[in-house]
């Protein structure tokens, strides 16, 4: 099983594999990206670099999305983000990857 650690994807050291999140349900679900410093003074931001696709129900994002992990650039080839028709991605999170908004979806982020 995958999981984000140090801001990358992973089983394990040098095991990375593509994390992606699927909401299903109706209700509402919160997730808290954090940055933390890199090894270089910079920052890196938490990634998930799979595509979330938010099919129904309230997805609330806070923090700063950079599937890359590099928070100061947008990278639109991975980390993409879906919301369908009836769903909603919301929250004061900066995203730094392409979000598509089907018709009927909500995105005011």
């Amino acid at each position: 099983m995958g999981a984000v650690h140090q801001g990358q994807e992973g089983a394990g050291p040098g095991t990375f594999a593509q994390i992606a999140l699927v909401k299903f349900s109706a209700g509402t679900l919160t997730m808290n990206y954090i940055t933390m410093p890199n090894s270089n003074g910079g920052t890196l931001g938490t990634n998930v670099t799979g595509l979330t696709d938010v099919k129904q129900g309230v997805l609330v994002l806070r923090g700063i999305h950079a599937a890359n992990g590099a928070v100061d650039a947008t990278n639109t080839s991975s980390g993409s983000y879906t919301v369908r028709n009836g769903a909603t991605l919301m929250g004061d999170a900066t995203i730094r990857s392409m979000i598509s908004v089907q018709s009927g979806g909500v995105s005011p982020v």
